[in-house]
């Protein structure tokens, strides 16, 4: 029966690990896929005089002030802005998010691990798109102003003293716009205009929306515990934009607010029907591993309360499938496949992709028209990109007046508790699938052991034994039924042979022995089958679980990686784990004698190669992984030998 466990551990294996990678249906091919030009212009064919209602922009007939051709975009600069977790650089250049670092947790290809994938075609995260036939461009082709601020400065305590006295003078049951203006005739104007502008235009709006002042005291405390990148342009004569982005010290979010101001004589309409402008992220999220195909790529959301989570695949150019992910878009859950894209309802909470340890969130807090996601052409299909869009409401405005729209961006690792401090529901992202109750489990008890060992290599030892233990009853039952087994072997082989032209008659008569002898055929496996859920379970979490990235044990430098004892060659290295899960595998069949599985000849001599194969198997796991299964191993060889002793 140990080698029908050994058959059954190692169909587990494929299964999570092929089913995962290689054996999801692939869809037919699309026939054609439109490229993607992030704030493009509509078509000449489209009507001069504006857009039908279900348009995204109404605006005045006079184009915009500048052309491109006049905007020197070689002095663009980066600005970098850092709190305790994020190291965030942006660039002048529309205001756009260029690199976006985690400064606790290395990148494997060096430097801090980075959330912003590197783009070739100047596509960078963060960026307004607006669509009118008379926008030649985006609103990111121009150079930003910009003014940065921190908590230090004079006139941001200043500010924020403002913010706490309006409270008693600010009607909360009034309108936006009325709150703005009572906001400022309240507030100091010491702090810069645009700053101000802002905070005025965010802080109206969440009063409005909850009836209530006490936001103006959350807004103070925004004010002065973080730090703050202003960038403005006046884009035409009645439209300035305001990008600004507020980092709390102690924080994996930061937020941007995007404020748009009337500095017309007239109303203006954004999105009459449709959507006023557009935030995106793009072309995706980078990997921080040596291996991005074993780093998967997932697309995670919560919409209308319910939390989904998807694998994402590129498709190149040419359309031509590549290995098993060709033509692979987007698959998500009840929605309609096939697609490479997805719309989502302004239901949507947030939005984000995830790695295998590490994750980025866009959740948008006031408001949204609606969303899509959807995969962009790359040539490599290892390395997939895509395109993130959240919709902002309509917007209408009178002479002089604001409107604000604020998107929390998360960054972080694949923490429990890092998720947790985002708020309720994020807790989902991390999830080890069908047997996520177990490995929630499994890794809470790693991370109780390492607290007193201060080891996560003696923290998995100690977690194997726990394990082992548990189990020990049904393992135990599994041995001493192989060895009852064992004990009728030959009985069985006489009957075998003796009504081998009569399989009918030779079953009813192993049946008859099996009770004669009290002797269950299937007492190996049963208990087994018991003990899937939590072998899948753990494997899935330390496969999975950041706090292992990094972590160091003898001689293995890092517990998220294959041991590397060293090098044989530049590109092939001597992992010793691995072969020490062959010799104690082959060890565990010298202790177990074919007489006692029932396996006929073909069966033995695949189970010879059993060894070979888990070796191979475990030599590019995680050594994390590889140090369970070697110590369950030797445990389970320390089991059978007592039980066959005592026999």
């Amino acid at each position: 029966m140990q080698r029908n466990m050994l058959l059954a551990i190692t169909l587990t294996i494929v299964i999570v690990l092929v089913w995962q990678k290689y054996l999801m249906p692939t869809p037919p091919q699309p026939e054609q896929v439109a490229e993607q030009v992030i704030g493009q212009a509509i078509p000449a064919d489209r009507p001069a005089d504006g857009f039908p209602d279900q348009a995204g922009l109404i605006l005045e007939r006079e184009p915009i002030s500048e052309p491109v051709s006049s905007v020197d975009l070689s002095e663009a600069r980066d600005i970098v802005i850092e709190n305790e977790h994020l190291a965030a650089t942006f660039t002048t250049h529309g205001g756009r998010l260029v690199s976006l670092r985690l400064t606790e947790y290395d990148s494997k290809l060096g430097g801090a691990a980075e959330i912003v994938l590197p783009s070739e075609e100047d596509t960078w995260p963060l960026a307004l798109t607006f669509i009118d036939s008379r926008f030649a461009m985006t609103a990111e082709n121009f150079l930003y102003e910009h003014a940065e601020y921190d908590s230090a400065d004079a006139a941001v305590r200043e500010l924020a003293e403002g913010f706490r006295l309006a409270a008693g003078k600010v009607f909360p049951q009034a309108e936006a716009a009325e709150i703005e203006r009572q906001l400022d005739e309240s507030l100091p104007k010491t702090v810069g205009a645009d700053l101000r502008a802002v905070m005025i235009a965010v802080a109206a709006k969440s009063v409005a929306a909850t009836d209530s002042v006490d936001s103006l005291s959350a807004r103070a405390d925004a004010l002065e515990s973080g730090k703050h990148l202003v960038f403005s342009r006046q884009l035409t004569p009645r439209i300035k934009i305001i990008k600004a982005f507020t980092f709390p010290e102690d924080s994996y979010s930061f937020a941007m607010h995007t404020v748009i101001v009337n500095t017309g004589a007239e109303r203006l309409d954004l999105g009459r029907g449709g959507p006023s402008y557009s935030v995106s992220w793009a072309p995706g999220m980078d990997s921080a591993e040596r291996v991005p195909r074993q780093d998967e790529l997932q697309a995670i959301f919560l919409e209308q309360g319910e939390f989904d989570q998807e694998k994402l695949s590129a498709f190149t150019p040419e359309g031509e499938k590549e290995g098993f992910f060709g033509g692979l878009m987007v698959s998500v859950g009840m929605r309609e496949k096939n697609r490479n894209s997805l719309e989502f309802s302004e239901n949507l909470s947030w939005i984000g992709l995830k790695r295998k340890y590490f994750f980025l969130v866009l959740e948008p807090l006031s408001g949204l028209a609606g969303a899509s996601l959807e995969a962009l052409k790359v040539k490599n299909v290892e390395k997939p990109e895509l395109e993130i869009e959240l919709h902002m409401p309509p917007i209408s405005l009178a002479p002089g007046e604001m409107s604000a729209d604020t998107i929390r961006i998360s960054a972080g690792p694949m923490l429990v508790e890092v998720l947790e401090s985002l708020g309720p529901d994020f807790e989902q992202i991390f999830n080890f699938g069908f047997f996520d109750f177990f490995g929630k489990i499994l890794l809470s008890g790693l991370l109780w052991f390492n607290k007193y060992v201060q080891s996560y290599g003696l923290a998995i030892i100690l977690l194997t034994v726990l394990t082992r233990v548990g189990l020990f009853p049904l393992n135990q039952k599994s041995y001493k039924s192989m060895k009852e087994m064992q004990a009728v072997q030959p009985l069985v082989t006489e009957l075998r042979e003796k009504y081998k032209n009569n399989p009918q008659e030779m079953n009813k008569k192993m049946m008859e022995l099996y009770r004669e002898h009290k002797v269950n055929p299937l007492g190996g496996c049963l208990p087994m089958l018991f003990q899937m859920p939590i072998f899948i379970a753990l494997f899935q979490a330390l496969r999975n679980a950041v706090e292992l990235r990094g972590a160091t044990f003898l001689w293995m430098a890092d517990l998220s990686e294959p041991d590397r004892l060293f090098m044989i060659t530049s590109s092939l290295p001597l992992n010793l784990l691995p072969l020490l899960v062959i010799v104690a595998m082959v060890i565990q069949q010298r202790m177990t004698p074919t007489a006692a599985t029932g396996q006929n000849e073909a069966q033995q001599k695949m189970m010879q190669f059993m060894p070979i194969f888990f070796g191979f198997i475990f030599y590019s796991m995680p050594a994390g992984l590889t140090v369970y299964f070697l110590v369950s191993t030797v445990l389970g060889l320390v089991q059978q030998y007592f039980v066959q002793k005592s026999a």
